[in-house]
């Protein structure tokens, strides 16, 4: 056998192939965990007016005994209003209870919320605790919580709430309000019946 011969030129380079066809889209993502609360931001317009909150209904679910920091959340069960503990009552909640009383959603959380001459609690039943709301809710007791009177608190850390008002002029009829699943139990208040952004400053309990 003879040695190797030299090796030849290169070939020319070939023509560029064909796209190939995209591949089938993958499986979407897990949703990530919850963030951690962030800080508070400035106070907005309606906020640093000093003028008391405005107070609200539905047929089960009022804010009450309003002041120039919040009103008392207060829920009805077998006929009987009552407040809701502020343990684990967060931001989130805030915003879906207002916007289910028919306010635009932002508000303000006051825990501890205190009213009256004398700055107390109030003196009936402390109905929820633990109430955590997903965001669609219709009513405080469509959240997640402990059950009605299964509670450790009393009336020094009950929730209070400052709702973002409705804008001068706001038709009543576009109002939508959040209601409980099942049995209704209760209508509103006629004293709850104001005009939109009407403000009261008597205590309503």
């Amino acid at each position: 056998r003879g040695p190797a011969g030299d090796e030849g030129e290169r070939g020319r380079e070939g023509h560029e192939g064909q796209q190939g066809f995209h591949g089938s889209g993958g499986t979407p993502g897990y949703g990530g965990d919850e963030g951690s609360e962030g800080n508070a931001g400035a106070p907005s317009d309606w906020e640093s007016q000093g003028a008391e909150c405005a107070r609200g209904a539905t047929a089960t679910m009022k804010l009450t005994d309003c002041n120039k920091n919040a009103c008392r959340l207060e829920t009805l069960y077998n006929g009987v209003w009552g407040s809701v503990c502020g343990e684990h009552f967060g931001k989130r909640n805030t915003r879906t209870l207002c916007k289910a009383l028919g306010f635009p959603g932002s508000g303000v959380l006051k825990k501890n919320f205190m009213s009256g001459r004398m700055y107390t609690g109030s003196k009936g039943h402390v109905w929820l605790s633990n109430v955590q709301c997903k965001g669609t809710e219709g009513d405080v007791a469509d959240c997640k919580h402990k059950g009605f009177g299964n509670h450790k608190c009393g009336h020094y850390n009950e929730v209070g709430i400052c709702c973002k008002p409705r804008p001068w002029g706001t038709d009543p009829t576009t109002i939508k309000l959040g209601v409980r699943k099942g049995k209704s139990e209760g209508k509103v208040p006629r004293k709850f019946m104001l005009p939109p952004g009407a403000i009261a400053a008597e205590s309503t309990n």
